[in-house]
């Protein structure tokens, strides 16, 4: 299955209610090569929240995912996701450059603009957990081997049993998608501009 499929998913209590239309991203583990789970807006006993399940509470069935979560219970896997969006800086209101006591310049505007990028990588504001980074932030990241780049991300192959990571799938200019063992990925930067995938004529 494709995760961009995983996205389109709705997502029914074991007890068959609806509670949520669609699943907002999903959290993964480059090194484990496992989903860690998924974010979604859910219908909770206190109203719709934003809520990351994690896998193990999750089974995928005929096109949906069933949460194994008593609906009293659902308000525990909300995220506090307050810091997100609301508090990226206007850098219309900072300095370019400030000189301080030292003669040392410093850019608050250029600090800004690190911090908005942060906060803007994944438009629902969330932190992934642990490790993990989300599919959303991966989106047509150019890809490298030794050999330079080869492409772009496209979309993560998976298992719906185990939610285990088992190819990537990259796009290129020279043709159509192309899958790459998952276990081939070396490295995803924390500032989330490439990936880096070991060379394809080593054997995987």
């Amino acid at each position: 299955m494709h995760m961009s499929r995983l996205l389109e998913c709705p997502l029914i209590l074991s007890g068959g209610d609806r509670i949520g239309d669609e699943v907002w991203d999903v959290a993964i583990h480059p090194v484990k090569k496992k989903v860690l789970g998924i974010l979604s807006e859910l219908e909770t006993e206190s109203g719709r929240e934003l809520c990351f399940l994690p896998t193990g509470h999750l089974d995928h069935n005929d096109g949906r995912l069933i949460v194994n979560v008593q609906a009293e219970e659902l308000t525990t896997f909300s995220v506090d996701h307050s810091y997100g969006k609301d508090q990226i800086v206007p850098l219309e209101s900072l300095p370019p450059v400030v000189v301080g006591p030292f003669g040392h310049a410093v850019s608050p505007a250029m600090m800004a603009a690190v911090l908005n990028a942060q906060l803007e990588r994944a438009e629902h504001g969330a932190s992934a957990p642990g490790k993990g980074v989300w599919f959303s932030e991966l989106n047509d990241l150019p890809v490298f081997d030794a050999s330079g780049e080869i492409g772009h991300f496209k979309d993560i192959s998976i298992t719906t049993d185990s939610f285990e990571c088992k190819a990537l799938i990259l796009g290129s200019a020279q043709g159509g998608p192309f899958h790459v063992p998952f276990e081939a990925l070396r490295n995803i930067p924390d500032d989330m501009t490439h990936i880096v995938i070991q060379e394809r004529n080593v054997p995987f």
